[in-house]
């Protein structure tokens, strides 16, 4: 069976006055003609590479199965932020925005060394 995307969406908006709307967006977006088009092809992109790092740090060996996946990807993305923010991605922990941050427990409340009981 061969995938038409258009069709089913077509069906799904059938008797909708978003139809031709939708219609018409979803296939700027597939031919990603514009710079909205490619900006959102590369936040779908680096939205799969932000949910694989995640479970990667909870224990999920899905990322360790995807790399040569996501090797092709940044080949595919359009935009220069995009492509610095999948490297960011790669090298980041998911936990650091609070573990490091400074407004903590332990690093600022009443966790922290020295801090008055």
């Amino acid at each position: 069976m061969e995938r038409n995307e258009v069709l089913a969406l077509e069906h799904m908006l059938d008797k909708t006055p978003f139809k031709k709307e939708f219609v018409e967006l979803f296939n700027e977006y597939e031919e990603r003609k514009t710079i909205e088009a490619k900006i959102v092809k590369d936040a779908d992109y680096l939205d799969v590479d932000l949910d694989l790092r995640e479970q990667g740090e909870t224990g999920h060996l899905l990322e360790k199965h995807w790399t040569a996946q996501r090797k092709v990807v940044g080949k595919k993305l359009y935009t220069r932020a995009a492509k610095e923010l999948q490297k960011e991605i790669k090298a980041a922990n998911p936990h650091d925005w609070h573990i490091k941050s400074p407004n903590n427990r332990l690093n600022g409340g009443d966790w922290k060394s020295g801090a008055k009981k």
